[in-house]
C-alpha cells in the first residue's frame, strides 16, 4: 500500500541559517534530502520502499515540499490538514467509519458506551489468542495496537504526518503556536512510501 508521508522540518535545526538567504529552489531541494534522511530512520518499521519525492502525489505537491518561506498561506493549510490527521483518525473510533464496528466488538476485548472505550485485557483470552493468532489476522488487537498508538503518538505505519521537532505523530498547542507564528522557518515535504 502506498501512504503519502507529510514530514515537518524545522530548517535553522537542520540547516542553519542559511535558510534564510537560500533561494526557492535550493531550499525545497535541501529540505527533501533532509527530511529523506530524518524518514530513512523509519525505514523497515513504517515502510519498506519510499520515491525522492511525492511520487503518485505529485500531480497534487510538483514540488513535493511547501515551505512557509515562500508559500506562508499553503503551507498553513497543509500544515493544519496533516497534523490533525492522528487526532481525525482518533475520532473516527468514536464518531466516524470505525464507531459501528467498535461496537460490533463490544464485549470482547473492547466495551464501548458513547463517549468511553474500553480495553479490557483478560488473561484467559489473551492465552487463547495467542494458540489462535497464527492462524488468523485479530481485528481486535489491531484495533488496540491502532488506539495505544494514536494515543501515544509515536510515528508508526498509519502515521501520515511526521513532526520532526518532537519525532511524533501529533503537534502539541506550544509547536502549533510557534509553526503559526513564524512559518517561514519550517517546511512541509511529501514523500511517497510504500508498506
Amino acid at each position: 500500500m502506498h501512504v503519502l508521508r507529510c514530514i515537518l522540518v524545522d530548517l535553522e535545526k537542520e540547516i542553519g541559517k542559511d535558510y534564510k538567504i537560500m533561494d526557492k529552489e535550493t531550499l525545497v531541494k535541501t529540505a527533501i534530502t533532509k527530511a529523506i534522511y530524518l524518514l530513512d530512520n523509519y525505514e523497515n518499521d513504517i515502510f519498506d520502499w519510499r520515491a525522492d519525492d511525492a511520487g503518485r502525489w505529485l500531480e497534487k505537491y510538483p514540488e513535493s515540499c511547501i515551505t512557509g518561506k515562500f508559500n506562508r498561506e499553503e503551507f498553513l493549510k497543509e500544515f493544519e490538514f496533516f497534523s490533525r490527521h492522528t487526532e481525525r483518525r482518533f475520532l473516527e473510533y468514536f464518531e466516524g467509519e470505525n464507531v459501528d464496528y467498535i461496537k460490533g466488538l463490544k464485549g470482547k476485548f473492547i466495551d464501548y458506551d458513547n463517549d468511553t472505550l474500553i480495553i479490557k485485557i483478560d488473561k484467559e483470552k489473551i492465552k487463547k489468542l495467542f494458540s489462535e493468532r497464527l492462524n488468523f489476522f485479530n481485528h481486535e488487537l489491531n484495533i488496540i495496537y491502532d488506539i495505544a498508538m494514536l494515543i501515544n503518538g509515536k510515528v508508526y505505519e498509519n502515521s501520515y504526518f511526521i513532526n520532526t521537532l518532537s519525532w511524533g505523530s501529533f503537534v502539541d498547542d506550544e509547536e502549533r503556536k510557534e509553526i503559526y507564528d513564524s512559518p517561514e522557518n519550517y517546511a512541509l515535504v511529501f514523500i511517497d512510501t510504500h508498506y
